[in-house]
């Protein structure tokens, strides 16, 4: 079953979320630093309490554990901000380890593609870092296209 995510499930998508920087970590330790366990829970409570910013999707199994969440901002119809073009901008989705290749990832997606409908947007795009193939791969898979290229030096 796909819901919006709420305050009471911080523990549960904390956990989520740091396995998703750690994941990260391994591809990219520069970019993503993998936090403690009260830090992940603080930033996913916030995350959620944004709301006029951010939007959460958590996947439950058949036994009500979250096993998958989705991340998105809706486009801003009132202002000049990136997401004022129409676009949902996916920031992450994140599924457990243990229930990947169940079709979650792709639920996930589509619960925002029915979203996008009812709420002023024609597209919906996610950025995916140069290391990460599987997910250029899933996201491909759903019918999203490349469509620039970002550019950064570190230092």
């Amino acid at each position: 079953m796909i819901r919006k995510a709420t305050l009471e499930d911080v523990k549960s998508l904390a956990k989520l979320y740091k396995d998703y920087l750690v994941f990260h970590n391994n591809l990219d330790p520069v970019v993503y630093t993998v936090l403690s366990d009260e830090d992940c829970e603080k930033r996913v409570k916030w995350f959620l309490e944004n709301t006029e910013i951010f939007n959460a999707l958590c996947h439950e199994n058949d036994d009500n554990v979250i096993d998958g969440y989705i991340t998105y901002m809706l486009p801003d119809k009132n202002s000049a901000s990136e997401n004022s073009d129409g676009t949902i901008t996916i920031i992450s989705i994140v599924v457990a380890e243990d229930a990947r290749g169940k079709g979650i990832g792709e639920e996930l997606i589509d619960q925002v593609c029915k979203l996008a409908k009812g709420n002023y947007a024609n597209c919906i795009s996610a950025s995916v870092s140069l290391y990460n193939g599987i997910a250029r791969r899933f996201f491909e898979r759903m019918g999203m296209i490349p469509t620039t290229i970002h550019l950064e030096k570190r230092l």
